[in-house]
């Protein structure tokens, strides 16, 4: 087959494999990432759910099932690392615009409680995030 008469099917793995693979590559250090690599990382895995659900009925069901598990978890996982980090420079730009010292004094506290939620799911995910990437490390191409 030339690269015009490849069949689907065939495209479809090769395509995803290679999305896999470079996620792998790219962010195989996943403990040392700084928050944007994460970022990225989230964007990349939802990224390949996407084409994993656009070519789904030409790949065996199974595997569509557990890597797309794996995968959206860890996007999940990935997003609420991302929203802590978000919440905090968003606190920290409603201080610096607020003029009024009330207002600031106002924000940083509520500031505070959803840096703490935040922060508590993110600790939770931390270890579930690690635990996906072994899987994902370890999960079969298609």
């Amino acid at each position: 087959h030339d690269s015009r008469t490849i069949p689907a099917n065939d495209f479809a793995r090769w395509f995803l494999n290679q999305r896999l693979r470079n996620i792998r590559a790219d962010y195989d250090d996943i403990k040392a990432l700084t928050v944007e690599e994460r970022h990225e990382l989230r964007i990349a895995v939802k990224k390949t759910r996407y084409g994993i659900e656009f070519f789904q009925t030409l790949l065996p069901a199974k595997r569509v099932a557990r890597v797309n598990s794996i995968l959206k978890a860890l996007q999940d996982n990935l997003g609420h690392l991302n929203d802590l980090d978000v919440a905090e420079r968003t606190v920290a730009a409603l201080v610096n615009a607020a003029h009024a010292a009330l207002a600031r004094r106002q924000i940083t506290a509520g500031g505070k409680i959803v840096r703490r939620w935040h922060s508590a799911a993110a600790a939770k995910a931390e270890p579930e995030t690690l635990k996906l990437w072994r899987k994902l490390e370890r999960a079969s191409s298609f």
